[in-house]
């Protein structure tokens, strides 16, 4: 009996997972249409590339005149060019046409260092808060004395934390009911 019913709720989750990959899968492509038809033709090869949700998340967040642009930057290959177009394309989602601008004006961010301290203060950076010059020195100071230059996932560290009070509470739970 107890063997019957595990099984049924293992296939039932897999088949929910299953269901669940397959209605993102067409949720992404959806997505790609919707952005292509708002910006035209020219962006169907950033929503296809290998970073397409990013692409299609700063399409999205971007004027239709940036928009545009920003695909044709892309088209040219001048994107390719830099380190982290993947990061790059998902601070634009997060900014819009500030940051898209500087990233297609500025071949600077063709150094990794340059880059990474854009992508770590993307706004900062943009509006000329703090220079790019003495952001990507202080990344360049932090590569060389071994520290990490780039800023903790917090929610890879809170999941990490919650799987350790689960299976504290598991164990827990299994002592006490004594099995």
């Amino acid at each position: 009996m107890k063997t019957s019913m595990i099984f049924v709720l293992i296939a039932s989750a897999i088949w929910a997972q299953a269901a669940a990959a397959q209605s993102s899968a067409w949720q992404q492509r959806i997505m790609r249409e919707q952005v292509v038809a708002r910006v035209g033709p020219v962006a169907r090869p950033i929503v296809e590339s290998p970073f397409a949700n990013e692409a299609c998340w700063a399409l999205s967040s971007c004027s239709w005149h940036v928009a545009i642009r920003l695909a044709e930057f892309h088209n040219s290959g001048e994107l390719a060019k830099r380190p982290m177009p993947g990061e790059l394309l998902r601070a634009i989602g997060m900014h819009g046409d500030v940051v898209a601008w500087y990233v297609m004006q500025h071949p600077e961010l063709c150094d990794t260092d340059c880059c990474i301290a854009f992508v770590n203060r993307p706004l900062d950076i943009s509006l000329n808060v703090c220079p790019l010059e003495s952001a990507a020195a202080e990344v360049r100071a932090a590569r060389l004395r071994g520290q990490s230059w780039w800023p903790p996932d917090t929610r890879l560290v809170a999941g990490g934390a919650g799987v350790v009070i689960l299976g504290g509470l598991f164990i827990w739970w299994r002592r006490r009911r004594g099995v």
